[in-house]
C-alpha cells in the first residue's frame, strides 16, 4: 500500500524563517521544502499588530491580487494539529484551505494548503485595510517590526549570523561575560521594582537593551563563545530573562503584544531543551519557576489546546522526579502549586473551545458599529485608563496570585492581539458625507488602537491595602481617565436586607457619620451590607462597605461588584 503524500503547508507571514513564530515550526519538526510563490495572484493584507492575512478569493473578488511569496513546509499530522491550534482554526481566526503554489527555481507546481482569514470577517477586513491598494506581495521584516516597541532578535534567528561571526574584528569573549554580569545586575533591579507607585522609567529599557545585546552577541559569535565556556543552559537563561522582561512590562503597560513576545522566547527555551544540560547549575526550584511563569503566559494567551497541558504535565513530572532535592516544607509548597494548577485548569476547561474573552474582530462587531456614547460624555473625552481587580474568597480557585474570576475579567478588558481594530473618535457610522471617515490604512496601525487599561491585581488584600491602592491609583489617574473597580468577594447582607431604600439609608448614614463616635462599631441594629476581605471574626476591619468608596467618586468610577449583595453598592451611584 502506497504511503499517503504528506500535506504541504505554504506559510507567508510570521512562521517564515527569520520571523518571530518560526520556532513553532522548528519545534514540531516540520521539514523545510523550499521557497515558493502562489501560482495565481492572491490578496495578502496586513491587519492589526502587523499580522498578515491571506484572504479567500470571494472576499476580494473585485481585486486582481498579487503573486504572494512564502515558504513551503511538510509537517506531520501531529505538527499540522499544532499549527491549526496556533492559528486558531478552532475559534474561527484562520481557516486552512487548498492553494496552488510554484516552487522557486524548479518551477514545479505543488498542491498545498495555507491559512486564510476566516470567511466570517475576511471581506470586512479587506475593506477596512483599504482594499486593493493595501495588498502586498511579500510579508517582510519591516511589517513584522511595526509593533511600537524595539523587539529582541527572535530565537529562530539564532545561528544564522554565527557562521561568519567568529572572525569579528575587535571582539572578545570577555566582552560577553562583562555584559552578562551587568545585565544580571540590571535584571535584579527590574525584578525587584514594585508594580505600584512611581517607576524608574529607564530601568526596564536598560535591562532589555543589555539582554538584547547579549542575545545578538551569542548569535554572531556562537562558536567562539562555546570555546570560551558558554553552555546551552546559559543561552536558555538569557532567553528566559528576555521573556520575563517582556511579561513584566506587559504587567505595567497592558500591551498584549509584549505578552506574545514573552511566549515566543519561553517557547524557544522549552522546545530547544536549553536547560537539559544544566545539571547542578539549574536547581529544580528554579526550573519549576520557569515552567510556572511560562504556564501563566500561556494561560493569558489562551494556549489551552497543547501548550498549557504540556506545561502542567512537565511541572508535575519535574516535581515528582526532584522530590529528594527539596526540603520537606519546600516540597509541600510546590505540591500545593501543582494542586492549584489542576483546580484552575478544571475550572477553566468549559472555556477551552469557546471564543476569546478579549474583544475579537472575528466575533464582535467592528468598533465603528458599536453603540456610541452620549455626546456629553464624548465631549469630555473620558477613557477607561485604569482598573483594580480584587478577589477574596476563603477557598477560591487560583494560580499564583491570579484567581479564576480576575483571570477572566482581565481578558475582558483587553483587545485580542490578532483580531482588533482601531476606534476613530471622529467617525460616525451614520455619517454619509464621508468627511469624517477615517483613513483606514492609518487606523490599522497598532499605535492608533485604544490602549488597554492598566490593571492592578489584588489577590486577598486587606481592607487597608485595598483602600491604599485605590487612593494611589485615583491620585495618578489622568484628568480624562475612568477607574474601573472589580470586587469579587463573599457578602454579608446586614440587617437592612434587600429593600429598595437600602442605598438611601447607606448614603444617609454616611452623611451623618461622626468619626469621633464609637457607637457604629457595635451596633447590630444598623448593620450595613458589606464585602468580606478577611476572616469574619473581626467585622469592621475586614469589611468593605459601600460608604468606603464614596470619597473616591470625585473621579469617574465604573464599579463591577461580583457578589450576592451587589445591590447595596448602588448607593455609591446615588451619592455621586
Amino acid at each position: 500500500m502506497a504511503e499517503a503524500t504528506p500535506t504541504r503547508v505554504f506559510v507567508y507571514g510570521t512562521l517564515k524563517r527569520g520571523f518571530p513564530n518560526h520556532p513553532l515550526l522548528v519545534a514540531c519538526a516540520s521539514p523545510f521544502v523550499g521557497a515558493a510563490s502562489t501560482a495565481a495572484p492572491a490578496s495578502l493584507v496586513i491587519g492589526p499588530y502587523s499580522v498578515p492575512f491571506l484572504l479567500p478569493t470571494s472576499s476580494s473578488s473585485s481585486s486582481s491580487g498579487r503573486v504572494v511569496s512564502g515558504e513551503l513546509y511538510a509537517p506531520s499530522p501531529a505538527a499540522l494539529a499544532e499549527l491549526d491550534a496556533f492559528e486558531g482554526t478552532h475559534i474561527g481566526v484562520y481557516e486552512r484551505r487548498p492553494i496552488t503554489v510554484v516552487a522557486d527555481g524548479s518551477g514545479e507546481v505543488v498542491e498545498a494548503e495555507a491559512y486564510f482569514a476566516h470567511p466570517s470577517y475576511a471581506e470586512a477586513l479587506w475593506r477596512r485595510c483599504g482594499g486593493e491598494a493595501a495588498e502586498i506581495g511579500e510579508y517582510t521584516a519591516d511589517h513584522a517590526n511595526r509593533k511600537g516597541i524595539a523587539m529582541a532578535a527572535s530565537p529562530q534567528q539564532q545561528g544564522q549570523g554565527s557562521q561568519g561571526g567568529s572572525g569579528g574584528g575587535g571582539w572578545s569573549p570577555e566582552q560577553f561575560w562583562s555584559l552578562l554580569d551587568k545585565a544580571d545586575r540590571r535584571f535584579a533591579r527590574v525584578r525587584d521594582l514594585p508594580l505600584l507607585g512611581r517607576q524608574e522609567p529607564d530601568a526596564f529599557a536598560k535591562a532589555f537593551r543589555a539582554y538584547t545585546q547579549l542575545w545578538r552577541m551569542q548569535q554572531e559569535h556562537r562558536h567562539r563563545l562555546l570555546e570560551a565556556g558558554l553552555r546551552r543552559w546559559q543561552v536558555g537563561e538569557i532567553a528566559a530573562r528576555i521573556a520575563h522582561l517582556y511579561y513584566a512590562q506587559y504587567q505595567r503597560t497592558a500591551d498584549t503584544a509584549l505578552l506574545s513576545e514573552a511566549f515566543v522566547f519561553y517557547h524557544a527555551v522549552l522546545d530547544r531543551a536549553y536547560f537539559l544540560d544544566a545539571d547542578h547549575h539549574l536547581t529544580p526550584a528554579k526550573h519549576l519557576r520557569f515552567l510556572a511563569r511560562f504556564l501563566l503566559v500561556a494561560l493569558l494567551l489562551a494556549r489551552r489546546a497543547h501548550t498549557v497541558p504540556r506545561l502542567a504535565a512537565d511541572i508535575r513530572a519535574l516535581l515528582d522526579d526532584s522530590k529528594k532535592s527539596f526540603q520537606e516544607a519546600e516540597y509541600k509548597e510546590w505540591k500545593h502549586v501543582v494542586q492549584e494548577i489542576l483546580r484552575f485548569l478544571r475550572a477553566d476547561s468549559p472555556f477551552m473551545n469557546m471564543r476569546p474573552l478579549r474583544y475579537s474582530y472575528a466575533f464582535d462587531l467592528p468598533p465603528d458599529k458599536l453603540p456610541t456614547v452620549p455626546p456629553t460624555v464624548k465631549k469630555r473625552g473620558l477613557v477607561l485608563s485604569d482598573a483594580i481587580l480584587c478577589s477574596y474568597y476563603p477557598n477560591e480557585v487560583k494560580f499564583t496570585d491570579l484567581s479564576i474570576d480576575v483571570f477572566r475579567m482581565l481578558q475582558c478588558l483587553e483587545w485580542e492581539p490578532c483580531g482588533s481594530f482601531a476606534l476613530n473618535n471622529g467617525y460616525s457610522a451614520h455619517d454619509e458625507s464621508g468627511q469624517n471617515q477615517p483613513n483606514l490604512l492609518k487606523d490599522l496601525r497598532d499605535a492608533a488602537l485604544p490602549p488597554n487599561p492598566l490593571k492592578t491585581n489584588l489577590n486577598r488584600p486587606s481592607v487597608t491595602h485595598f483602600l491604599t491602592v485605590l487612593a494611589t491609583k485615583c491620585e495618578e489617574l489622568p484628568s480624562n481617565g475612568i477607574m474601573l473597580i472589580y470586587l469579587s468577594a463573599a457578602g454579608e447582607m446586614g440587617t437592612s436586607g434587600c429593600c429598595p431604600d437600602t442605598g438611601e439609608k447607606i448614603v444617609s448614614n454616611f452623611s451623618k457619620f461622626d468619626i469621633s463616635s464609637t457607637s457604629h462599631t457595635s451596633s447590630k441594629e444598623d448593620k450595613e451590607p458589606c464585602l468580606w476581605l478577611g476572616c469574619r471574626e473581626t467585622e469592621g476591619s475586614n469589611c468593605i462597605y459601600p460608604g468606603d468608596l464614596i470619597p473616591f467618586t470625585r473621579r469617574p468610577l465604573f464599579l463591577v461588584i461580583d457578589s450576592s449583595i451587589s445591590y447595596a453598592f448602588k448607593a455609591v451611584y446615588s451619592w455621586h
